[in-house]
């Protein structure tokens, strides 16, 4: 459940680093605290929509074919990033970001279920 819960958050802390260093070099209009709110305030409830509708199907199938790669977290985990890039104008930079923040969140999640020991299917992890 832990996993679940604090996956998501990797996806502003991502998407924040990565607006600072592409969009904003050397000014950050909101403050380095504002930035972080404007991204977690929007970023946020996306991400844990996409971990409900991508992830948790995705993560049943991995422990039902006994899958632990982090390879394979990782690409679902940028397929779910990508998919509301769909929604946003500027396809190729958001996309770039999104995907990179959805591999992070799912690697996140990975390191999370993997730090017990045993995933909750009981299979051990690699």
């Amino acid at each position: 459940m832990r996993a679940f819960v604090i996956a998501p958050l990797a996806t502003p802390i991502v998407l924040w680093i990565g607006e600072l260093i592409l969009d904003y070099p050397g000014h950050v209009p909101f403050g380095l605290t504002g930035s972080l709110f404007v991204n977690l305030a929007f970023s946020l409830p996306v991400a844990y929509v996409a971990e409900l509708v991508l992830g948790i199907p995705a993560w049943k199938g991995f422990a039902r074919f006994g899958i632990t790669s982090p390879f394979a977290y990782a690409a679902v985990g940028i397929i779910a990033g990508m998919v509301p890039v769909f929604f946003l104008d500027d396809k190729l930079h958001a996309g770039l970001l999104c995907g990179l923040a959805g591999a992070a969140s799912a690697l996140s999640f990975r390191a999370l279920i993997e730090v017990r020991g045993a995933d909750s299917t009981g299979a051990q992890t690699l």
